[in-house]
C-alpha cells in the first residue's frame, strides 16, 4: 500500500497552499485532541 500525509495551509483569503508530503505521516494525535477513532478506522481499512 502506498500513501502519505499531505500538509496544507489556508491563507486568510481562503487559498490553499501545499507545504509538503510525508511518506508516513502522523495522525494518531487526532484521536486524543478531537476524540476521533482514526487509528481504529485505519486498522479496519488495512484488514478489509
Amino acid at each position: 500500500m502506498r500513501g502519505g500525509a499531505v500538509d496544507l495551509r489556508e491563507d486568510p483569503d481562503g487559498r490553499i497552499f501545499f507545504l509538503e508530503i510525508n511518506p508516513s505521516g502522523q495522525f494518531l494525535f487526532l484521536d486524543v485532541i478531537a476524540g476521533t477513532r482514526t487509528g481504529e478506522r485505519y486498522c479496519d481499512l488495512l484488514l478489509s
